[in-house]
């Protein structure tokens, strides 16, 4: 599935008028439209979720409906997996070390 039409699926034909169509030359065409889009992704903890947070008060609460419910902002969901990435690579780092200086030179 091309991406135009996975973007038609979801959104509908009124969506497409947000992208730049840079397959021409027109000049117009590569003047950025910004949007913003807000994407909510819901996730359910299979235990007690450790969440780092400034302290018991700093817990960012989402009303839907009449209840408020706690939830995770994704700059920490981010800043989880940044911080999962930079120890894998770094685990990485150590097995190949000698590979990666003689890349280097």
């Amino acid at each position: 599935m091309k991406g135009i039409d996975l973007v038609k699926s979801l959104f509908g034909d009124k969506a497409i008028s947000f992208f730049s169509n840079l397959s021409k030359e027109d000049p117009n065409a590569v003047v950025p439209r910004g949007r913003v889009v807000n994407v909510y992704i819901t996730l359910q903890a299979e235990n007690e979720l450790l969440i780092r947070h400034e302290g018991g008060e700093d817990i960012s609460l989402a009303t839907i409906g009449n209840e408020k419910y706690p939830i995770i902002l994704y700059d920490k969901i981010q800043s989880a997996w940044r911080r999962n990435i930079l120890a894998i690579l770094r685990k990485d780092y150590d097995k190949h070390v000698e590979e990666i200086n003689k890349l280097r030179g």
